[in-house]
């Protein structure tokens, strides 16, 4: 999978479809720790994973 920042380097932005809008510092450090979160979020196991992963170590080891 290619680097996020990557992706962001090969989109086009027509920015004359954007309006300029007052935002307080407030606002702009929830979006920025939002991003922030959404680009480091990590891939969490489920519990039905957790369940079949220790399930087939314990047949591997079984099974030795």
């Amino acid at each position: 999978m290619k680097d996020i920042y990557e992706l962001l380097n090969d989109i086009d932005i027509d920015e004359t479809e954007f309006e300029e809008m007052e935002v307080t510092e407030l606002e702009k450090a929830k979006v920025k720790r939002t991003l922030k979160k959404s680009i480091s979020k990590k891939k969490k196991m489920k519990g039905w994973q957790k369940k079949v992963l220790a399930a087939s170590i314990i047949f591997g080891l079984s099974t030795v």
